[in-house]
């Protein structure tokens, strides 16, 4: 009982954060422009890009939290239309799109010199954009027009690498984002039954189909995190189009916000993969939200509230960005109707949704030590496994009491949560799973030879026909499930272990 409280008294002070430098700060647009503003990237270091009004045109800008707002160059022979969609982790290497002599171009701003267009796949119309950038600004990702059609294209080493399209489509993909290593691009493309469709980049670049939704005739896949993992879009149903979240052959259904039609869309999604934005109706109209898997979707003002930011006369309505600032606390960049009736764009940081934690003391009795004990968790609810993962044990230095830590991030809820070791019976606790910590104390039954989670005659038989073994004589021939203290010898300790226990059953 004394290791326990001073377990519970260490994880205690994990959540103890000071909710420090928490804002809202809208940005504003360019000098002489009305306010009409966007953002859609920010660097780690703090510089965000998108658009602003210059004289009544929307204009590539970068956004500094100070107050002034730069414009961005134009292309030669363009006329200052231009938008910034991404930038760097430096915040010098800017990519969007912008007029030139040609026509539409996609644009690389290396900030504060050189202005480059990237031309355009060979053929067609000219027409081009460059979508996003990698956190390194050594590949790109856009969409240029073709002479067979418009297709996605990666952009290195001053190279359109053109991905094609689906597999019988009509010669259409669109790339809207690249993970923050610069390997996946996801966007959307069409399928020979015309149907859009979210992809990602597998091997070699190939486009590979993101499932949908029971129910979903179409997708469209806008964001992705740093490693390509996550990715973010939206399934377009019958009654509406639905925000989503891609987890490798998985997808989480994100919702909509109350009160208003069947319609939200995932716009990012942080690189941990864990937070996303986008929009929903509600019955305010648009409006912004925030979302994970413990939580759920909520609006993106009301979590703002909840960090004491309270911003009234706003509306929020889309996300562009969110990144992490520190290992407490997001920062996200968007747009929102301010108290004029203005779109501005803004900045807002926050504190980090709390992470869900299940953590434990796993007791192992007959052991010397539980250190790097393999622990089985497996977290169900009605039945249906949610969450299962093995994690080595941490031993506390009183033999039969090991650490364990994992976080399931599953919505909030009642669950069963078992425990497993090699010859230990299933122990199932009851938990509810929310944000921030639950702490468990499973104690395990030892016995179990057979692992048919009952300690019976077939564990004796087996105790009986390795009785007297040891693993320095047996050496390769060693089999040792009965070895129950797991002194590498089978001996009378082990016989006692199972008559102490026999007849017991493990949880379900």
């Amino acid at each position: 009982m004394k290791t326990r409280s001073l377990i519970l008294l260490g994880l205690a002070t994990v959540s103890g954060i000071a909710q420090a430098d928490l804002t809202f700060t809208p940005l504003g647009d360019l000098p002489g422009g009305s306010v009409n503003s966007c953002a859609f990237a920010l660097s780690s270091g703090g510089v965000i890009v998108g658009y602003a009004d210059l004289n009544g045109v929307q204009t590539a800008c970068r956004f500094l939290l100070s107050g002034n707002t730069v414009a961005l160059p134009d292309l030669p022979g363009g006329f200052l239309t231009s938008r910034a969609y991404g930038v760097d982790q430096s915040g010098t290497v800017i990519v969007g799109r912008a007029s030139s002599a040609n026509g539409t171009e996609g644009c690389i701003w290396n900030y504060p010199g050189l202005t480059l267009g990237v031309g355009d796949l060979p053929g067609g119309d000219f027409d081009s954009i460059l979508s996003s950038i990698s956190d390194d600004g050594l590949v790109a990702c856009g969409t240029g027009t073709h002479a067979s059609g418009r297709y996605a294209f990666r952009y290195v080493n001053s190279q359109k690498l053109s991905l094609g399209d689906l597999s019988g489509g009509p010669n259409y993909s669109n790339g809207l984002d690249i993970s923050g290593d610069g390997q996946v691009i996801v966007g959307v493309g069409s399928r020979a039954d015309l149907y859009d469709r979210a992809f990602k980049t597998g091997p070699n670049d190939t486009l590979i189909e993101l499932p949908l939704l029971p129910g979903a005739i179409s997708s469209s896949a806008t964001a992705t995190n740093g490693n390509g993992v996550f990715v973010v879009g939206s399934c377009h149903m019958p009654l509406g189009p639905r925000a989503v979240r891609w987890n490798g052959n998985g997808i989480d259904d994100l919702g909509d916000l109350p009160g208003g039609p069947n319609a939200s869309h995932a716009t990012a999604i942080d690189p941990s993969g864990r937070f996303v934005g986008g929009n929903s109706e509600s019955g305010l109209g648009t409006e912004a939200f925030l979302w994970d898997k413990v939580n759920g979707i909520r609006r993106l003002a009301s979590v703002l509230n909840q960090n004491g930011i309270f911003i009234p006369g706003w509306r929020l309505t889309f996300v562009g960005d969110i990144r992490e600032f520190s290992s407490d606390q997001l920062e996200i960049v968007g747009k929102g109707v301010n108290p004029n009736g203005d779109e501005e764009a803004f900045y807002a940081r926050i504190m980090k949704p709390e992470v869900q934690i299940l953590w434990g003391v796993a007791t192992l009795p007959n052991l010397a030590s539980t250190q790097a004990r393999p622990l089985e968790i497996e977290v169900r609810q009605s039945g249906d496994v949610k969450y299962s993962t093995v994690v080595p044990l941490e031993d506390l230095g009183y033999g039969e009491d090991g650490l364990f830590g994992v976080y399931p991030d599953l919505p909030a809820g009642t669950y069963e949560v078992s425990f497993r070791y090699g010859h230990y019976l299933r122990r199932t606790l009851h938990a509810n799973l929310a944000s921030g910590q639950v702490v468990l104390y499973p104690d395990l039954v030892n016995g179990d030879v057979t692992r048919d989670n009952v300690v019976d005659s077939d564990d004796f038989d087996q105790l009986v026909r390795q009785f007297g073994t040891d693993k320095e004589s047996s050496g390769e021939n060693w089999v040792g499930t009965a070895d129950l203290n797991e002194d590498d010898y089978v001996d009378s300790d082990d016989f006692d272990i199972l008559v102490l226990n026999f007849g017991q059953y493990g949880d379900q």
